[in-house]
């Protein structure tokens, strides 16, 4: 139904994308006058699960936006949209946002179940977090398996805007940064990306670390016990340490391995970037020198 160039009523409406259904929930309404742009609360409905979204915009800026979700298959929306989402489960959600001149605020919870992200599948992945005052607080970000273990982290980063990009901000590389995380049982090849093509780890860890600083620089501390670590073709029964990270160096200290030939102690340090305001291609400092010692008793 269309109201002079001022609104748009859709009462029913039934869109078929592959072999995907999607469906209005309620009446969608959408207004349009002076320079105002309004979507009033629509609900829609992809198999079991249900999407409402409103928003209202004023000279091309969104000022208030609002999604809640529940129990969105994201495979069926991947196949229903034609795209490669690099996450797929049932997703859950609630998010909040509004913008002010260059002022960005919001809010959320999102919560997917029985999912996969890339080659690691999981029970339960939770991100909620906040943004407000040039602040990103992440509330609660934890990935749960009954097989791959536990990953919890939480804390805070000031931000700064930018114009280009996937996202309206990025972390600022002078701005405060302050996270505490912890890991249980968490399957350590999980992390391998992170480190040189031609490496690759396995083993289980658990731990916890802290993570201070500023954005280009940050410090960090932590202390990790292994069990089974593999690290290339080196193996080993039982591995645990504590460490720091500062000056883009990974500095292991109370370092301790029981392998079947014996005990190793020892220590030293890695040339690493882990700076979180930037993504370098290759975190590893392949022109600095790696410095490890270690005594044996076997």
């Amino acid at each position: 139904q269309l109201i002079g160039n001022e609104k748009i009523i859709v009462n029913q409406m039934q869109l078929a994308f592959a072999d995907e259904i999607v469906t209005n929930g309620n009446q969608i309404v959408f207004q349009n006058q002076n320079n105002r742009i309004e979507l009033k609360p629509a609900e829609f409905r992809l198999n079991d699960g249900r999407v409402e979204i409103a928003f209202v915009m004023e000279d091309e800026q969104i000022v208030d936006a609002s999604l809640s979700v529940v129990n969105l298959n994201l495979t069926g929306l991947a196949t229903a949209l034609d795209l490669q989402l690099p996450i797929i489960g049932d997703l859950f959600a609630e998010l909040a946002l509004t913008t002010t001149g260059d002022r960005i605020e919001s809010a959320g919870v999102v919560e997917i179940l029985d999912g996969k992200f890339g080659d690691t599948s999981f029970d339960n992945l939770t991100f909620a977090s906040d943004l407000k005052d040039n602040v990103l607080r992440i509330r609660e970000l934890k990935i749960k398996d009954e097989q791959q273990g536990d990953a919890m982290l939480s804390g805070s980063a000031e931000i700064r805007r930018k114009d280009f990009g996937k996202l309206p901000f990025e972390i600022d590389p002078e701005g405060n940064t302050e996270f505490s995380g912890e890991f249980k049982n968490f399957q350590l090849d999980l992390l391998e990306e992170y480190f040189p093509e031609d490496i690759s780890i396995d083993g289980v860890i658990s731990g916890s670390l802290a993570i201070s600083g500023i954005g280009k620089n940050p410090e960090m501390v932590f202390a990790f016990e292994i069990i089974s670590p593999r690290y290339d073709k080196i193996y080993a029964e039982i591995i645990s340490g504590s460490g720091r990270y500062t000056d883009k160096r990974f500095y292991f200290e109370d370092l301790i391995a029981y392998t079947k030939g014996g005990f190793y102690s020892g220590g030293g340090y890695l040339p690493i970037d882990l700076s979180i305001s930037n993504l370098p291609n290759n975190r590893w400092l392949k022109d600095e020198r790696i410095s490890m010692q270690f005594s044996a008793v076997t």
